[in-house]
């Protein structure tokens, strides 16, 4: 997804991929609500859970992940997007929407060492992080608060509607 989304730049702009993921996205899931229900989504009765996804973790993620793109390697979004499960956690825990238990922070370690084995050995990564180091450039650092700002959106997305699914009974 993500050297797809960077080679689509080439075309697009981040607006304009955005737009049309989000409008996939939506007939996907309209066309899938239909055929397992048999009937139309309701969309009055979610229109709050439904603002806040397309809001957090749609269209405000996309945008600034895909935006970042413009500025860093794909290989490098894609194992900084890997902290984002640290982030719900930490998010979750100052808003005192859950607690630690011992299978969260697992699956928060397992998320961070796998980001490990997804950094990309091929020598225009090595020399983006070689670059980072020795002579930073503002578009790097921009790729770089761009990519967190997403993380950021979707983590606090993922608390929000966890925060309203429980409110609502939807979940144990």
């Amino acid at each position: 997804s993500f050297s797809l989304t960077k080679v689509a730049l080439g075309g697009f702009q981040p607006s304009e991929l955005v737009f049309i993921r989000l409008i996939i996205a939506a007939i996907t899931v309209t066309v899938i609500y239909r055929l397992r229900s048999g009937a139309w989504p309701d969309f009055k009765s979610n229109l709050e859970g439904g603002l806040i996804t397309g809001v957090f973790e749609f269209g405000l993620t996309y945008f600034l992940y895909t935006y970042s793109l413009k500025f860093l390697p794909s290989g490098v979004v894609g194992v900084l997007t890997l902290v984002t499960p640290a982030l719900t956690l930490l998010i979750a825990l100052l808003l005192k929407s859950e607690a630690l238990t011992p299978l969260k922070g697992w699956a928060v370690a397992l998320a961070v060492v796998g980001s490990l084995f997804c950094v990309p050995e091929n020598s225009f990564t090595q020399d983006f992080f070689i670059r980072l180091r020795m002579q930073p450039s503002a578009g790097v650092w921009l790729g770089l608060l761009l990519i967190m700002m997403s993380n950021l959106s979707f983590a606090y997305g993922n608390v929000a509607i966890n925060r309203i699914a429980v409110g609502r009974g939807w979940q144990d």
